[in-house]
């Protein structure tokens, strides 16, 4: 399933960073005390995240440096790996269900009150290639 959602967002024009190692994986984990689900470790050892366009935005899949440095382990709330440029400050998993969720930097939303999303890693990808309402 990754391998087809890769080649479809390749389709786009979208140019991935060079793959993480698995010892990136791990320390990304122990940073921000999260246990990332097996589909983002599959996709990260595939591609580091990306940066480009998609529709009429710019998305980015933080690389794991990104993550890091935007997440501790004292965000208690969503892990948060990914942005639009213009509509979306972050997307990220929430440490509650492990699903994933939007928000556009409101106060409130760290008391858990963002915007659902995907229900896993790849059914946000999904979403991606298909330049989903949803992401925006």
């Amino acid at each position: 399933m990754l391998e087809k959602i890769i080649i479809e967002l390749k389709q786009f024009g979208i140019t991935f960073n060079r793959k993480s190692q698995k010892e990136d994986l791990i320390k990304l984990t122990k940073t921000v005390d999260f246990d990332f689900p097996n589909d983002f470790k599959d996709f990260y050892l595939f591609a580091n995240g990306y940066s480009d366009y998609i529709g009429f935005e710019r998305q980015h899949i933080w690389d794991i440096n990104k993550i890091s440095e935007e997440n501790t382990s004292l965000d208690k709330v969503y892990i948060k790996f990914c942005d639009t440029m213009l509509s979306c400050p972050w997307i990220g998993f929430s440490r509650k269900d492990g699903k994933i969720y939007k928000g556009y930097g409101l106060e409130n939303e760290f008391d858990g009150n963002a915007e659902y999303v995907a229900e896993t890693f790849t059914d946000f990808l999904k979403l991606l290639t298909c330049d989903s309402k949803k992401l925006y």
